[in-house]
């Protein structure tokens, strides 16, 4: 049986258009190379990529050529966020920072705008890998298992009990390495990462701040406006009329 039997119709027939065309897929290679960038954050190696000329075609992705462009942005970005978290991007974050680059693709009116969205978004990647790289290079596997587990029950109540438990270690050591570590008590680093969310929900959604402050797990809707200012130095209510989207 000829290798060319075993492939659909429709298969054949883009190859055979390639073929004639003489315009081959861009490799493999090309790919893995962009990969390695971001999973190694390689900030340093971001500018020369994107001049590198590409070794072929994308290929056609749609019938309408925005919409080609758009699905070539999207799947590049769900591409982007795996090699992010293969470089030990953490899965929220990598996931949510897809979520959103995605939904700006949708958003695209002009062809033109899609290869400036990937461009910022194979940046950004890398640079949140970078981050994290340097940020994590001399944290303990029990700091690096700390902020993992507060970052995924950001929005749940987190006692000691339940994050010492989960890592294997009594409270007392945890608290006493993480400080260490990091420079934070367990409580004030909590409180940071769930300010840092309140702001990110403040200037991107239409939330209440009461329903924020539920959200985020604050005791109450004063006391979330008492500790937001106390860091931001203005009211939620206040952040919000300046910088929301």
């Amino acid at each position: 049986m000829n290798n060319t039997d075993t492939i659909p119709l429709s298969i054949e027939d883009e190859l055979f258009k390639r073929r004639e065309a003489g315009i081959p897929h861009t490799s493999y290679a090309g790919e893995k190379r962009r990969h390695k960038i971001i999973q190694e954050g390689r900030i340093d190696l971001m500018e020369q990529e994107l001049l590198t000329e590409p070794d072929g075609s994308i290929g056609i992705l749609a019938k309408n050529e925005l919409r080609h462009w758009k699905n070539m942005v999207i799947i590049s970005i769900a591409f982007f966020s795996r090699y992010a978290i293969e470089g030990g991007l953490d899965e929220e974050t990598a996931f949510a920072m897809s979520d959103i680059y995605i939904r700006k693709a949708e958003d695209i009116r002009m062809e033109k705008e899609c290869y400036e969205l990937y461009k910022k978004g194979f940046f950004d990647f890398t640079t949140a890998v970078y981050n994290k790289k340097r940020a994590s290079i001399h944290y303990s596997h029990y700091v690096k298992n700390t902020i993992h587990y507060i970052q995924i029950h950001l929005h749940e109540q987190i006692t000691l009990k339940q994050l010492a438990d989960s890592l294997g270690i009594s409270r007392y050591n945890i608290c006493r390495i993480f400080k260490i570590e990091t420079g934070f008590l367990i409580s004030e680093y909590i409180k940071q990462k769930r300010i840092d969310s309140a702001i990110h929900l403040l200037v991107n959604t239409d939330m209440t701040i009461a329903a924020i402050s539920e959200y985020l797990h604050f005791s109450s809707q004063s006391h979330f406006i008492s500790v937001f200012k106390k860091v931001c130095e203005i009211t939620p209510g206040m952040y919000r009329k300046l910088y929301h989207k």
